[in-house]
Protein backbone atom coordinates (compact mmCIF):
# COMPACT_ATOMS: atom_id res chain seq x y z
CA UNK A 1 0.00 0.00 0.00
CA UNK A 2 2.85 2.37 0.78
CA UNK A 3 4.38 1.76 -2.64
CA UNK A 4 1.05 2.58 -4.31
CA UNK A 5 0.72 5.86 -2.38
CA UNK A 6 4.24 6.91 -3.40
CA UNK A 7 3.50 5.89 -7.00
CA UNK A 8 0.26 7.88 -6.97
CA UNK A 9 2.10 11.00 -5.82
CA UNK A 10 4.58 10.67 -8.70
CA UNK A 11 1.73 10.20 -11.17
CA UNK A 12 0.06 13.36 -9.87
CA UNK A 13 3.24 15.38 -10.49
CA UNK A 14 3.36 14.14 -14.09
CA UNK A 15 -0.31 14.92 -14.66
CA UNK A 16 0.11 18.51 -13.44
CA UNK A 17 3.11 19.04 -15.71
CA UNK A 18 1.44 17.53 -18.79
CA UNK A 19 -1.84 19.35 -18.20
CA UNK A 20 -0.07 22.70 -18.23
CA UNK A 21 1.74 21.69 -21.42
CA UNK A 22 -1.50 20.73 -23.18
CA UNK A 23 -3.46 23.75 -21.97
CA UNK A 24 -0.85 26.22 -23.15
CA UNK A 25 0.07 24.67 -26.52
CA UNK A 26 -2.72 22.49 -27.92
CA UNK A 27 -6.10 23.13 -26.28
CA UNK A 28 -7.12 25.93 -28.69
CA UNK A 29 -6.34 24.07 -31.92
CA UNK A 30 -8.97 22.37 -34.10
CA UNK A 31 -6.90 19.18 -34.42
CA UNK A 32 -9.45 17.29 -32.37
CA UNK A 33 -8.47 13.72 -33.21
CA UNK A 34 -4.79 14.51 -32.67
CA UNK A 35 -5.57 16.25 -29.38
CA UNK A 36 -7.55 13.25 -28.18
CA UNK A 37 -4.64 10.96 -28.99
CA UNK A 38 -2.25 13.38 -27.28
CA UNK A 39 -4.32 13.54 -24.09
CA UNK A 40 -4.58 9.76 -23.84
CA UNK A 41 -0.85 9.45 -24.49
CA UNK A 42 -0.06 11.99 -21.77
CA UNK A 43 -2.20 10.09 -19.27
CA UNK A 44 -0.56 6.78 -20.20
CA UNK A 45 2.90 8.35 -19.98
CA UNK A 46 2.10 9.74 -16.52
CA UNK A 47 1.17 6.24 -15.36
CA UNK A 48 4.39 4.69 -16.74
CA UNK A 49 7.07 7.28 -15.93
CA UNK A 50 7.27 6.45 -12.18
CA UNK A 51 8.41 2.93 -13.11
CA UNK A 52 11.49 4.24 -14.95
CA UNK A 53 14.75 4.44 -13.01
CA UNK A 54 17.96 6.18 -14.04
CA UNK A 55 21.45 6.57 -12.57
CA UNK A 56 22.54 10.15 -12.15
CA UNK A 57 26.15 9.31 -12.98
CA UNK A 58 27.79 11.21 -10.12
CA UNK A 59 30.32 9.06 -8.31
CA UNK A 60 29.81 10.37 -4.80
CA UNK A 61 26.15 11.14 -5.14
CA UNK A 62 23.71 8.62 -3.68
CA UNK A 63 20.92 7.64 -6.00
CA UNK A 64 18.46 6.39 -3.45
CA UNK A 65 18.10 6.76 0.25
CA UNK A 66 15.71 5.02 2.54
CA UNK A 67 14.75 4.30 6.07
CA UNK A 68 15.22 0.94 7.70
CA UNK A 69 12.36 0.81 10.15
CA UNK A 70 12.50 -2.29 12.30
CA UNK A 71 9.30 -1.12 13.98
CA UNK A 72 7.60 -3.19 11.27
CA UNK A 73 8.30 -6.09 13.62
CA UNK A 74 5.21 -5.93 15.81
CA UNK A 75 5.51 -6.78 19.47
CA UNK A 76 4.17 -10.22 20.35
CA UNK A 77 4.92 -10.38 24.04
CA UNK A 78 4.24 -7.47 26.38
CA UNK A 79 6.00 -4.68 24.41
CA UNK A 80 6.92 -1.61 26.45
CA UNK A 81 4.28 1.09 26.42
CA UNK A 82 6.58 3.60 24.76
CA UNK A 83 6.99 1.24 21.80
CA UNK A 84 3.25 1.17 21.02
CA UNK A 85 2.10 2.03 17.53
CA UNK A 86 1.38 5.73 17.03
CA UNK A 87 -0.23 7.53 14.13
CA UNK A 88 1.95 10.02 12.30
CA UNK A 89 1.33 12.49 9.49
CA UNK A 90 2.03 9.93 6.77
CA UNK A 91 -0.46 7.51 8.32
CA UNK A 92 -3.13 10.21 8.31
CA UNK A 93 -2.41 11.07 4.67
CA UNK A 94 -2.68 7.39 3.70
CA UNK A 95 -5.98 6.99 5.56
CA UNK A 96 -7.39 10.14 3.93
CA UNK A 97 -6.25 8.92 0.50
CA UNK A 98 -7.86 5.49 0.96
CA UNK A 99 -11.08 7.09 2.21
CA UNK A 100 -11.20 9.32 -0.88
CA UNK A 101 -10.60 6.35 -3.20
CA UNK A 102 -13.41 4.43 -1.50
CA UNK A 103 -15.84 7.37 -1.79
CA UNK A 104 -15.14 8.03 -5.47
CA UNK A 105 -15.25 4.32 -6.29
CA UNK A 106 -18.69 4.14 -4.71
CA UNK A 107 -19.74 7.28 -6.59
CA UNK A 108 -18.65 5.77 -9.90
CA UNK A 109 -20.42 2.47 -9.18
CA UNK A 110 -23.67 4.27 -8.27
CA UNK A 111 -23.54 6.38 -11.44
CA UNK A 112 -22.99 3.43 -13.77
CA UNK A 113 -25.67 1.44 -12.01
CA UNK A 114 -28.04 4.39 -12.57
CA UNK A 115 -27.26 4.39 -16.30
CA UNK A 116 -28.14 0.72 -16.74
CA UNK A 117 -31.26 1.07 -14.60
CA UNK A 118 -32.27 4.01 -16.77
CA UNK A 119 -31.93 1.92 -19.93
CA UNK A 120 -33.87 -0.93 -18.35
CA UNK A 121 -36.83 1.38 -17.69
CA UNK A 122 -37.04 2.76 -21.26
CA UNK A 123 -40.51 3.12 -22.77
CA UNK A 124 -39.31 2.02 -26.23
CA UNK A 125 -36.20 0.43 -27.71
CA UNK A 126 -35.14 1.01 -31.30
CA UNK A 127 -32.15 -0.72 -32.92
CA UNK A 128 -30.46 1.27 -35.69
CA UNK A 129 -28.89 -0.19 -38.82
CA UNK A 130 -25.41 -0.05 -37.22
CA UNK A 131 -26.68 -2.02 -34.17
CA UNK A 132 -26.78 1.09 -31.99
CA UNK A 133 -29.55 0.73 -29.39
CA UNK A 134 -31.74 3.79 -28.92
CA UNK A 135 -33.75 4.00 -25.69
CA UNK A 136 -36.74 6.35 -25.93
CA UNK A 137 -38.41 7.85 -22.84
CA UNK A 138 -41.75 9.60 -22.65
CA UNK A 139 -40.56 11.95 -19.92
CA UNK A 140 -38.12 14.85 -20.27
CA UNK A 141 -34.78 13.00 -20.36
CA UNK A 142 -31.59 14.79 -21.44
CA UNK A 143 -29.92 12.95 -24.36
CA UNK A 144 -26.67 11.09 -23.75
CA UNK A 145 -24.81 8.01 -24.93
CA UNK A 146 -22.90 5.19 -23.24
CA UNK A 147 -20.91 2.90 -25.52
CA UNK A 148 -23.40 1.60 -28.14
CA UNK A 149 -26.47 2.91 -26.29
CA UNK A 150 -28.25 6.22 -26.84
CA UNK A 151 -30.82 7.66 -24.41
CA UNK A 152 -33.25 10.25 -25.77
CA UNK A 153 -36.67 11.67 -24.90
CA UNK A 154 -39.62 11.13 -27.22
CA UNK A 155 -39.84 14.87 -27.79
CA UNK A 156 -36.25 14.98 -29.08
CA UNK A 157 -36.82 11.77 -31.03
CA UNK A 158 -39.68 13.40 -32.93
CA UNK A 159 -38.34 16.97 -33.28
CA UNK A 160 -34.50 16.82 -33.26
CA UNK A 161 -33.73 13.22 -34.18
CA UNK A 162 -31.26 13.85 -36.98
CA UNK A 163 -28.85 16.15 -35.14
CA UNK A 164 -28.97 14.43 -31.75
CA UNK A 165 -28.67 10.85 -33.07
CA UNK A 166 -25.81 11.90 -35.39
CA UNK A 167 -24.05 13.55 -32.44
CA UNK A 168 -24.45 10.61 -30.07
CA UNK A 169 -23.65 8.06 -32.77
CA UNK A 170 -20.33 9.86 -33.32
CA UNK A 171 -19.56 9.35 -29.61
CA UNK A 172 -20.40 5.66 -29.86
CA UNK A 173 -18.43 4.98 -33.05
CA UNK A 174 -15.29 6.74 -31.79
CA UNK A 175 -15.40 4.81 -28.47
CA UNK A 176 -15.53 8.00 -26.43
CA UNK A 177 -17.18 6.08 -23.59
CA UNK A 178 -14.01 4.00 -23.21
CA UNK A 179 -11.99 7.21 -22.76
CA UNK A 180 -14.47 8.43 -20.15
CA UNK A 181 -14.32 5.12 -18.27
CA UNK A 182 -10.52 5.26 -18.14
CA UNK A 183 -10.61 8.89 -17.00
CA UNK A 184 -13.12 8.06 -14.29
CA UNK A 185 -10.79 5.36 -12.98
CA UNK A 186 -7.92 7.84 -13.10
CA UNK A 187 -9.84 10.50 -11.15
CA UNK A 188 -10.84 7.85 -8.61
CA UNK A 189 -7.22 7.03 -7.73
CA UNK A 190 -6.13 10.66 -8.30
CA UNK A 191 -9.15 12.31 -6.64
CA UNK A 192 -6.90 14.75 -4.77
CA UNK A 193 -5.20 16.02 -7.94
CA UNK A 194 -6.93 18.91 -9.78
CA UNK A 195 -4.88 18.16 -12.92
CA UNK A 196 -6.54 14.74 -13.27
CA UNK A 197 -10.00 16.32 -13.25
CA UNK A 198 -8.92 19.09 -15.63
CA UNK A 199 -7.42 16.60 -18.08
CA UNK A 200 -10.66 14.63 -18.00
CA UNK A 201 -12.60 17.84 -18.73
CA UNK A 202 -10.29 18.64 -21.64
CA UNK A 203 -10.81 15.15 -23.07
CA UNK A 204 -14.58 15.48 -22.74
CA UNK A 205 -14.42 18.82 -24.58
CA UNK A 206 -12.45 17.16 -27.39
CA UNK A 207 -15.13 14.44 -27.56
CA UNK A 208 -17.81 17.09 -28.01
CA UNK A 209 -15.76 18.90 -30.64
CA UNK A 210 -15.43 15.67 -32.60
CA UNK A 211 -19.15 14.88 -32.31
CA UNK A 212 -20.11 18.44 -33.28
CA UNK A 213 -17.83 18.22 -36.29
CA UNK A 214 -19.53 14.97 -37.34
CA UNK A 215 -22.96 16.66 -37.13
CA UNK A 216 -21.90 19.63 -39.26
CA UNK A 217 -20.20 17.34 -41.79
CA UNK A 218 -23.50 15.45 -42.16
CA UNK A 219 -25.13 18.59 -43.61
CA UNK A 220 -27.03 19.88 -40.56
CA UNK A 221 -27.37 23.69 -40.55
CA UNK A 222 -24.75 25.15 -38.21
CA UNK A 223 -26.98 27.94 -36.83
CA UNK A 224 -29.89 25.59 -36.19
CA UNK A 225 -27.60 23.10 -34.46
CA UNK A 226 -26.09 25.79 -32.24
CA UNK A 227 -29.59 26.91 -31.19
CA UNK A 228 -30.41 23.29 -30.35
CA UNK A 229 -27.34 23.12 -28.11
CA UNK A 230 -28.49 26.25 -26.29
CA UNK A 231 -31.96 24.79 -25.73
CA UNK A 232 -30.67 21.42 -24.52
CA UNK A 233 -27.99 22.93 -22.29
CA UNK A 234 -30.47 23.47 -19.46
CA UNK A 235 -30.75 19.70 -18.81
CA UNK A 236 -29.69 18.16 -15.50
CA UNK A 237 -26.43 16.36 -14.69
CA UNK A 238 -27.70 13.02 -13.44
CA UNK A 239 -25.53 11.13 -15.89
CA UNK A 240 -22.28 13.08 -15.81
CA UNK A 241 -20.32 9.83 -16.14
CA UNK A 242 -21.57 9.44 -19.75
CA UNK A 243 -21.36 11.49 -22.96
CA UNK A 244 -24.18 14.03 -22.81
CA UNK A 245 -25.20 17.42 -24.17
CA UNK A 246 -24.03 19.72 -21.39
CA UNK A 247 -24.08 23.45 -20.87
CA UNK A 248 -20.65 23.48 -19.14
CA UNK A 249 -18.66 23.59 -22.40
CA UNK A 250 -21.35 25.23 -24.56
CA UNK A 251 -19.48 28.50 -25.13
CA UNK A 252 -16.25 26.72 -26.02
CA UNK A 253 -18.06 24.36 -28.39
CA UNK A 254 -19.80 27.14 -30.32
CA UNK A 255 -16.53 29.09 -30.44
CA UNK A 256 -14.69 26.02 -31.72
CA UNK A 257 -17.26 25.55 -34.51
CA UNK A 258 -16.50 29.06 -35.72
CA UNK A 259 -12.72 28.78 -35.38
CA UNK A 260 -10.60 28.60 -38.51
CA UNK A 261 -9.03 25.20 -39.10
CA UNK A 262 -5.60 24.84 -37.53
CA UNK A 263 -2.56 24.10 -39.68
CA UNK A 264 -1.51 20.48 -39.24
CA UNK A 265 2.06 21.55 -38.57
CA UNK A 266 0.83 22.62 -35.14
CA UNK A 267 1.16 18.94 -34.22
CA UNK A 268 4.90 19.53 -33.86
CA UNK A 269 4.17 21.29 -30.56
CA UNK A 270 3.50 17.87 -29.03
CA UNK A 271 7.24 17.13 -29.18
CA UNK A 272 7.69 19.49 -26.21
CA UNK A 273 6.31 16.66 -24.05
CA UNK A 274 9.48 14.61 -24.58
CA UNK A 275 11.87 16.87 -22.61
CA UNK A 276 9.17 17.25 -19.96
CA UNK A 277 9.08 13.47 -19.53
CA UNK A 278 12.88 13.42 -19.26
CA UNK A 279 12.75 16.08 -16.55
CA UNK A 280 10.24 13.99 -14.59
CA UNK A 281 12.40 10.85 -14.77
CA UNK A 282 15.49 12.72 -13.55
CA UNK A 283 13.50 14.40 -10.78
CA UNK A 284 12.25 11.02 -9.52
CA UNK A 285 15.88 9.84 -9.31
CA UNK A 286 16.78 12.70 -6.95
CA UNK A 287 18.12 11.37 -3.61
CA UNK A 288 15.68 13.44 -1.57
CA UNK A 289 12.74 12.14 -3.60
CA UNK A 290 13.88 8.53 -3.14
CA UNK A 291 14.39 9.14 0.56
CA UNK A 292 10.89 10.55 0.97
CA UNK A 293 9.43 7.65 -1.02
CA UNK A 294 11.11 5.11 1.26
CA UNK A 295 9.79 6.96 4.31
CA UNK A 296 6.25 6.87 2.92
CA UNK A 297 6.52 3.16 2.16
CA UNK A 298 7.87 2.22 5.60
CA UNK A 299 5.36 4.35 7.50
CA UNK A 300 2.52 2.95 5.43
CA UNK A 301 3.62 -0.62 6.07
CA UNK A 302 3.64 -0.08 9.84
CA UNK A 303 0.05 1.17 9.58
CA UNK A 304 -0.98 -1.89 7.52
CA UNK A 305 0.66 -4.27 10.01
CA UNK A 306 -0.95 -2.51 12.96
CA UNK A 307 -4.38 -2.62 11.29
CA UNK A 308 -3.93 -6.29 10.46
CA UNK A 309 -3.04 -7.08 14.04
CA UNK A 310 -6.18 -5.35 15.30
CA UNK A 311 -8.42 -7.05 12.71
CA UNK A 312 -7.07 -10.48 13.62
CA UNK A 313 -7.66 -9.76 17.29
CA UNK A 314 -4.09 -10.61 18.20
CA UNK A 315 -2.90 -9.68 21.64
CA UNK A 316 0.46 -10.01 23.36
CA UNK A 317 0.94 -13.45 24.84
CA UNK A 318 2.67 -14.34 28.10
CA UNK A 319 6.17 -15.56 27.27
CA UNK A 320 9.78 -15.19 28.32
CA UNK A 321 10.91 -13.19 25.31
CA UNK A 322 9.56 -10.62 22.90
CA UNK A 323 10.21 -9.04 19.53
CA UNK A 324 10.19 -5.29 20.01
CA UNK A 325 10.67 -2.33 17.68
CA UNK A 326 14.15 -1.11 16.91
CA UNK A 327 14.80 2.59 16.58
CA UNK A 328 14.48 4.00 13.07
CA UNK A 329 17.77 4.42 11.27
CA UNK A 330 18.39 6.28 8.00
CA UNK A 331 20.90 4.74 5.61
CA UNK A 332 21.94 5.90 2.12
CA UNK A 333 22.28 3.51 -0.81
CA UNK A 334 25.29 3.83 -3.11
CA UNK A 335 24.56 5.22 -6.58
CA UNK A 336 27.06 2.99 -8.34
CA UNK A 337 25.92 0.19 -10.59
CA UNK A 338 24.46 -2.81 -8.80
CA UNK A 339 27.21 -5.17 -7.62
CA UNK A 340 26.41 -8.85 -7.09
CA UNK A 341 28.68 -8.99 -4.02
CA UNK A 342 27.39 -5.77 -2.49
CA UNK A 343 25.24 -5.83 0.63
CA UNK A 344 22.43 -3.25 0.62
CA UNK A 345 20.63 -1.66 3.52
CA UNK A 346 17.54 -0.61 1.56
CA UNK A 347 16.23 -2.02 -1.73
CA UNK A 348 13.04 -1.73 -3.76
CA UNK A 349 11.64 -4.97 -2.32
CA UNK A 350 12.93 -5.83 1.14
CA UNK A 351 13.50 -9.47 2.18
CA UNK A 352 10.58 -11.24 3.85
CA UNK A 353 10.34 -14.24 6.14
CA UNK A 354 8.29 -17.09 4.57
CA UNK A 355 4.68 -16.40 5.48
CA UNK A 356 5.31 -12.80 6.50
CA UNK A 357 5.88 -11.07 9.81
CA UNK A 358 3.30 -13.12 11.69
CA UNK A 359 5.05 -16.33 10.68
CA UNK A 360 8.39 -14.88 11.87
CA UNK A 361 6.85 -14.09 15.24
CA UNK A 362 5.48 -17.61 15.53
CA UNK A 363 8.83 -19.11 14.57
CA UNK A 364 10.73 -17.14 17.22
CA UNK A 365 8.06 -17.79 19.82
CA UNK A 366 8.36 -21.53 19.23
CA UNK A 367 12.12 -21.76 18.78
CA UNK A 368 13.71 -19.61 21.49
CA UNK A 369 14.51 -21.40 24.74
CA UNK A 370 15.53 -19.34 27.76
CA UNK A 371 19.06 -20.54 28.66
CA UNK A 372 19.16 -22.22 32.07
CA UNK A 373 22.38 -20.41 32.96
CA UNK A 374 20.83 -17.02 32.22
CA UNK A 375 17.63 -17.96 34.06
CA UNK A 376 19.63 -19.04 37.09
CA UNK A 377 21.55 -15.76 37.13
CA UNK A 378 18.41 -13.73 36.48
CA UNK A 379 19.85 -12.25 33.29
CA UNK A 380 17.47 -10.18 31.16
CA UNK A 381 17.74 -7.65 28.34
CA UNK A 382 17.55 -7.05 24.62
CA UNK A 383 19.91 -8.69 22.16
CA UNK A 384 19.96 -7.29 18.63
CA UNK A 385 21.04 -9.76 15.96
CA UNK A 386 22.35 -8.45 12.63
CA UNK A 387 22.39 -10.75 9.61
CA UNK A 388 22.42 -10.74 5.82
CA UNK A 389 19.71 -12.28 3.68
CA UNK A 390 21.67 -13.63 0.73
CA UNK A 391 20.56 -13.66 -2.90
CA UNK A 392 19.14 -17.18 -2.49
CA UNK A 393 17.32 -16.22 0.73
CA UNK A 394 19.76 -17.98 3.08
CA UNK A 395 20.85 -16.34 6.34
CA UNK A 396 24.55 -15.42 6.52
CA UNK A 397 26.95 -13.16 8.44
CA UNK A 398 25.01 -13.30 11.72
CA UNK A 399 26.42 -11.21 14.51
CA UNK A 400 25.38 -9.57 17.74
CA UNK A 401 24.90 -5.85 17.29
CA UNK A 402 23.86 -5.31 20.90
CA UNK A 403 24.93 -7.82 23.55
CA UNK A 404 23.16 -8.85 26.75
CA UNK A 405 25.14 -11.81 28.07
CA UNK A 406 27.09 -14.69 26.49
CA UNK A 407 24.32 -17.23 27.04
CA UNK A 408 21.48 -15.01 25.81
CA UNK A 409 23.56 -13.83 22.83
CA UNK A 410 24.31 -17.45 21.95
CA UNK A 411 20.64 -18.42 22.04
CA UNK A 412 19.64 -15.45 19.89
CA UNK A 413 22.30 -16.35 17.30
CA UNK A 414 21.27 -20.02 17.33
CA UNK A 415 17.65 -19.26 16.52
CA UNK A 416 18.50 -16.74 13.80
CA UNK A 417 21.01 -19.12 12.15
CA UNK A 418 18.37 -21.87 12.15
CA UNK A 419 15.77 -19.76 10.33
CA UNK A 420 14.50 -21.14 7.00
CA UNK A 421 15.37 -19.33 3.78
CA UNK A 422 13.72 -15.94 3.35
CA UNK A 423 12.27 -14.42 0.20
CA UNK A 424 15.30 -12.54 -1.12
CA UNK A 425 15.44 -8.76 -1.49
CA UNK A 426 15.03 -7.40 -5.01
CA UNK A 427 16.67 -4.42 -6.73
CA UNK A 428 15.86 -3.57 -10.36
CA UNK A 429 14.30 -7.00 -10.76
CA UNK A 430 17.36 -8.93 -9.49
CA UNK A 431 17.93 -10.64 -6.11
CA UNK A 432 20.55 -8.93 -3.96
CA UNK A 433 22.14 -9.30 -0.52
CA UNK A 434 20.35 -7.22 2.13
CA UNK A 435 21.26 -6.48 5.74
CA UNK A 436 18.56 -7.03 8.37
CA UNK A 437 18.19 -6.66 12.15
CA UNK A 438 16.04 -8.57 14.64
CA UNK A 439 15.88 -7.27 18.22
CA UNK A 440 14.88 -9.90 20.82
CA UNK A 441 14.02 -9.10 24.42
CA UNK A 442 14.65 -11.78 27.03
CA UNK A 443 12.52 -11.23 30.10
CA UNK A 444 12.10 -13.51 33.12
CA UNK A 445 8.70 -13.89 34.74
CA UNK A 446 9.60 -13.60 38.42
CA UNK A 447 6.04 -14.00 39.65
CA UNK A 448 5.21 -17.26 41.40
CA UNK A 449 3.66 -19.67 38.90
CA UNK A 450 1.04 -22.33 39.54
CA UNK A 451 0.31 -25.42 37.50
CA UNK A 452 -2.42 -27.98 37.10
CA UNK A 453 -2.00 -31.49 38.58
CA UNK A 454 -1.47 -33.05 35.15
CA UNK A 455 2.33 -32.75 35.47
CA UNK A 456 4.53 -35.89 35.37
CA UNK A 457 8.10 -36.22 36.69
CA UNK A 458 10.80 -38.84 36.90
CA UNK A 459 10.35 -41.24 39.81
CA UNK A 460 12.47 -40.68 42.86
CA UNK A 461 14.74 -37.77 43.59
CA UNK A 462 17.86 -38.33 41.50
CA UNK A 463 20.53 -35.65 41.20
CA UNK A 464 19.25 -32.65 39.28
CA UNK A 465 15.59 -33.42 39.99
CA UNK A 466 13.46 -30.89 41.86
CA UNK A 467 12.64 -31.28 45.54
CA UNK A 468 9.12 -32.64 46.10
CA UNK A 469 7.33 -31.45 49.24
CA UNK A 470 3.96 -32.89 50.29
CA UNK A 471 2.04 -31.08 53.03
CA UNK A 472 5.28 -29.50 54.28
CA UNK A 473 7.37 -32.74 54.27
CA UNK A 474 9.85 -34.08 51.71
CA UNK A 475 8.50 -36.95 49.66
CA UNK A 476 10.82 -39.44 51.38
CA UNK A 477 9.27 -38.65 54.79
CA UNK A 478 5.71 -39.27 53.64
CA UNK A 479 3.74 -42.46 53.06
CA UNK A 480 4.17 -42.02 49.29
CA UNK A 481 7.05 -43.77 47.56
CA UNK A 482 6.68 -41.72 44.35
CA UNK A 483 4.30 -39.34 42.64
CA UNK A 484 2.61 -42.32 41.02
CA UNK A 485 1.20 -43.26 44.41
CA UNK A 486 -0.66 -39.93 44.67
CA UNK A 487 -4.21 -39.84 43.35
CA UNK A 488 -4.91 -36.69 41.45
CA UNK A 489 -8.35 -36.35 43.03
CA UNK A 490 -6.64 -36.06 46.44
CA UNK A 491 -4.52 -33.07 45.36
CA UNK A 492 -5.76 -29.64 46.36
CA UNK A 493 -2.98 -27.49 44.93
CA UNK A 494 0.44 -27.71 43.26
CA UNK A 495 2.91 -24.81 43.43
CA UNK A 496 6.25 -24.67 41.61
CA UNK A 497 9.10 -22.59 43.04
CA UNK A 498 12.30 -21.72 41.18
CA UNK A 499 15.55 -19.81 41.67
CA UNK A 500 15.63 -17.45 44.66
CA UNK A 501 12.07 -18.29 45.69
CA UNK A 502 13.01 -21.97 46.08
CA UNK A 503 16.37 -21.57 47.86
CA UNK A 504 15.10 -18.84 50.18
CA UNK A 505 12.54 -21.24 51.65
CA UNK A 506 14.19 -24.66 51.31
CA UNK A 507 17.89 -23.81 51.23
CA UNK A 508 20.38 -25.81 49.14
CA UNK A 509 17.89 -28.66 48.67
CA UNK A 510 15.70 -26.33 46.59
CA UNK A 511 18.41 -25.28 44.13
CA UNK A 512 16.88 -27.43 41.37
CA UNK A 513 13.40 -26.12 42.05
CA UNK A 514 10.66 -27.25 44.42
CA UNK A 515 7.27 -28.82 43.72
CA UNK A 516 4.99 -28.08 46.65
CA UNK A 517 1.91 -30.30 46.80
CA UNK A 518 -0.96 -29.60 49.18
CA UNK A 519 -3.38 -32.50 49.73
CA UNK A 520 -7.10 -32.21 50.41
CA UNK A 521 -8.20 -32.62 54.00
CA UNK A 522 -9.95 -35.92 54.73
Amino acid sequence: MGEFLAYSIKVSVCLVMFYLFYKLLLSRTTLHTFNRFTLLTLVATSLMLPFLHVTLGREAQPLAAGTVAIDQLLAIAMPPAEEAFKLNAIHLVLLAYLLGVAIFTLRMAVSYTGIYRKMRDADELVTADDSTRIYIFNNDTPPFSWFGNIIISREDWLANREAIITHETAHARRLHSMDILLCNILTTIQWFNPAAWLLKAELQDVHEYEADEAVLDSGVNASAYQMLLVRKAVGDRLFAMANNLSKDSLKKRITMMKTKKTNRWECVKASVALPLAAVAVVAFANPEVEKMEAKIVNSSETLVHAAGTQMLGESPAETQFAIVPETTETIAMDAQQQDDDKTYDVVEQMPQFPGGMKALMEYLNKSIIYPAEAEKKGEEGRAIVAFVVDRDGSITNTSIRKSVSPSLDKEALRVVNAMPKWQSGMLKGKPVRVKFFVPIVFRLDKAEKKSTPSITLDKGCSKGAPLIVIDGKPLAETKYKSLDDIKQDDIKEITILKNEDATAKYGEEGKNGVIVITMKEK
